[in-house]
């Protein structure tokens, strides 16, 4: 547990440090989740006209899947209690936080593990893979490169260490694998 724990630290340490002006604009704006409600509104869109009659029942899957997700992190979290990194006080010197358009600085909420944001953007990853991207090529490419600045944000951020990261993915491929992929297999089937 020692060397993961080093080896985690070394990492987050790595990503964090390397800021600028350009990438701290930038890296705020991908983990802000309301930025991406035009996206998440065109794979609505694009479930309700594949699936027609059908886009009730994926719709509700998806919704389930993401509050699963969401508030299995959250329950974990206040089990867990480990500091977030902008939290951590040994980290204080060391840290890069950065600023939010308001000039005060992103910390994030007290707990980090696991993240909420990985998770969760697997659960992304899983719906359009499942039910968009069949249809439409180009979004495997664009979600997949979405789910890993999604996840780089997060620890460059200095919010997540990336065993937060690694641990909220898998959470989020476990209830994908669960809820999403015998509703695509199984019950949507082409008979």
């Amino acid at each position: 547990m020692e060397t993961i724990h080093y080896f985690d630290l070394a990492l987050f340490l790595k990503i964090n440090g390397a800021h600028s002006s350009i990438t701290d604009f930038l890296f705020f704006w991908i983990s802000n989740i309301p930025i991406w409600l035009p996206f998440y509104a065109l794979l609505i869109y694009f479930m309700i006209k594949d699936f027609k009659k059908k886009s009730i029942l994926v719709l509700t899957f998806a919704l389930l899947s993401l509050v699963a997700s969401d508030q299995s992190c959250n329950y974990l979290k206040r089990t867990t209690e480990r500091f977030r990194p902008s939290h951590e006080p040994t980290l204080e010197n060391v840290i890069k936080l950065v600023k939010k358009p308001d000039g005060t600085f992103y910390y994030g909420g007290n707990y980090s593990f696991p993240s909420a944001h990985a998770s969760n953007a697997m659960i992304c990853l899983f719906i359009t893979l499942l039910f968009c991207a069949p249809k439409r090529k180009w979004l495997i490419p664009f979600i997949i490169v979405w789910f890993i600045l999604i996840c780089y944000s997060r620890v460059y951020l200095g919010v997540h260490y990336p065993t937060d990261i690694f641990i909220g993915s898998m959470l989020g491929a476990t209830i994908g694998g669960i809820l999403l992929i015998p509703l695509k297999y199984f019950y949507l089937r082409k008979e």
